[in-house]
């Protein structure tokens, strides 16, 4: 006679399998839970597009030696050229441009973009640190002059004083700029002033394209974590400031004698 035992069944197993279950759960239950959470800054109106539109992100002290706004802005590529070229050289974001791209300078909008020029060219390229180009309708959170996306300018600001001088055989320009500020706390005092001068140009056929300029600029900004969060003045002149035109010099030369600009901006929080 042969007895055959079962030291395991499937039921005996299956129990087996589920105490070890439980028992694992219930030590990983006593063990501490980590989190790490990292928080980064980054300009409002980038929250409210995550996920929705393109950005992108211009090195302004990357692009290089940038005559125009124009010419720096034209890094990215969805920006074209529009228009005549010069100081007051347009530009359009995939096929739209002038008042249907909204232009803002350290998030302040810009609500002059006019057939001179592009509302941006009165600031000089070598004082912009970084461009948020948005390419795509925007005018749900940038205003109703976004139909064609954004353009968000950000001064170049350093602790360090710094001293920079351009030379370009295009136009003979010239470029003289200075940076400067003092960290305080967790804000400080950043200031910048540039200096540019370009002649008359020529086409391929050697003849003139009248889009010389002269342009000063200067900036002055303080930030804190007290009362006052962010103060910034900047003061814009231009003079003689030329406009190639596709008509010849006989039938229309155009000049604009004076460009000059002014843009503040204040943050501030006053609790009783």
């Amino acid at each position: 006679m042969t007895i055959k035992t079962k030291l395991f069944t499937p039921y005996s197993i299956s129990a087996v399998l589920l105490i070890g279950f439980f028992a694992l759960f219930a030590r990983a239950s006593n063990i501490p839970e980590e989190r790490i959470i990292v928080v980064g800054k980054k300009p409002t109106y980038l929250s409210n597009h995550d996920g929705i539109l393109p950005v992108t992100v211009i090195d302004g002290l990357g692009v290089g030696h940038s005559n125009t706004m124009a010419d720096m802005l034209n890094a990215a590529p969805e920006v074209n050229y529009s228009g005549q070229g010069g100081l007051l050289q347009t530009i359009s974001i995939r096929g739209l441009s002038r008042w249907r791209i909204q232009t803002l300078v350290e998030g302040v909008p810009i609500h002059s973009e006019r057939r001179a020029g592009n509302a941006a060219e009165f600031i000089a390229p070598n004082l912009v640190a970084n461009a948020y180009v948005l390419s795509g309708a925007a005018s749900t959170q940038l205003g109703s002059g976004a139909l064609g996306g954004g353009i968000d300018l950000r001064l170049a600001a350093t602790s360090d004083t710094s001293l920079n001088v351009s030379y370009g055989s295009a136009q003979d320009y010239r470029s003289l700029q200075v940076l400067g500020g003092k960290e305080e706390g967790n804000g400080g005092v950043y200031w910048g002033a540039n200096f540019r001068h370009a002649n008359h140009g020529a086409d391929s056929l050697n003849q003139t394209l009248f889009n010389g300029f002269e342009q000063s600029v200067g900036w002055f900004r303080y930030l804190s974590d007290q009362n006052i969060k962010d103060a910034l003045v900047i003061v814009s002149k231009a003079n003689n400031v030329g406009k190639a035109s596709s008509d010849l010099p006989e039938q229309r030369q155009t000049l604009y004698p004076d460009n000059d600009h002014w843009l503040a901006k204040l943050d501030f929080e006053w609790m009783n």
